[in-house]
């Protein structure tokens, strides 16, 4: 049913009433609200406050088609991220598609760890698997201008995602690449390698919710294993291309992947070993030294 149809304008208000009377609205989330002022801003380029401050506007015929789509298309479990093409990262807007994983606020806990560390380092070099978007890169070289960064990801396509958020927020000391790096690693010498690299097993993977298997790409978030494979390709890769006392950031899966993650780094001789919670107390990010 076309809830729109009950009259031919609405306003702002007339939106968000229409949302608390039907609390299925938008099936994909149980707090329709947030898609709605999400969208809404996407479509009228403000931001929440302004929202509220013009909830007497009228939206335009083609403004309210717009908002129609991206319900339907919540409906069908699409991110709001996708549909709306950004995000937020640490404080600014990052374009995001399909061919990138979305940025989580949980890893921004990389960022602030990272910066610690790098205060260690007169000019730091540092490397981040997997960019993605460049969400990760990209803060770490606008926050730690001193620094070399160097982004890398086996999807052209990302690397096109990173590159586009690379000029939006001028982010001059980044070096974008695309390569697999496990199979030709000739960056050294680092003093930090970081990654959100795919920690997701293949049975977890499997029974992900609807929105993130169905539209996030598989490769950044499993690696068709028991989600371990690239912690120990990072271990390896670490132990010849990281300065003496280099630094290792990664973050990590829940339950029992952060000791079996902690048991590599043990294994391949790092120390100062230590692991550190998010938001919800979960042990989220492995810290590791050469």
């Amino acid at each position: 049913m076309d809830l729109f149809k009950e009259k031919k304008k609405w306003s702002i208000n007339d939106i968000f009433k229409i949302v608390k009377k039907n609390p299925v609205f938008i099936k994909s989330n149980k707090d329709a609200r947030i898609d709605i002022e999400i969208f809404l801003c996407s479509i009228l380029k403000c931001n929440r406050v302004d929202l509220y401050l013009r909830y007497k506007d009228l939206l335009k015929k083609t403004q309210l088609d717009i908002l129609k789509s991206y319900i339907n298309r919540r409906n069908r479990n699409e991110p709001v991220q996708y549909i709306v093409q950004n995000t937020n990262f640490y404080g600014r807007n990052f374009f995001v598609n399909p061919d990138v994983f979305i940025p989580r606020p949980e890893t921004e806990i990389l960022i602030d760890l990272a910066i610690d560390k790098a205060r260690q380092f007169k000019t730091p070099n540092i490397f981040d698997i997997g960019t993605g978007s460049g969400c990760i890169s990209i803060t770490m070289a606008l926050e730690i201008p001193d620094s070399q960064i160097y982004g890398s990801d086996i999807s052209k396509k990302a690397i096109k995602v990173a590159d586009i958020n690379k000029k939006n927020l001028r982010a001059k000391n980044l070096q974008l690449i695309n390569e697999d790096i496990f199979l030709n690693f000739s960056h050294n010498p680092l003093d930090i390698i970081i990654s959100n690299p795919p920690y997701i097993s293949l049975s977890e993977y499997l029974v992900l919710m609807p929105d993130v298997l169905n539209y996030e790409p598989k490769i950044a978030l499993t690696d068709n294993s028991d989600g371990l494979s690239f912690y120990k390709r990072i271990a390896q890769v670490g132990k010849t291309n990281l300065n003496q006392n280099g630094w290792i950031i990664l973050e990590v899966g829940i339950g029992k992947q952060p000791s079996k993650v902690e048991e590599i780094f043990k294994n391949h001789d790092y120390k100062n070993i230590k692991l550190f919670r998010d938001y919800n107390k979960d042990q989220r990010v492995i810290v590791a030294q050469k």
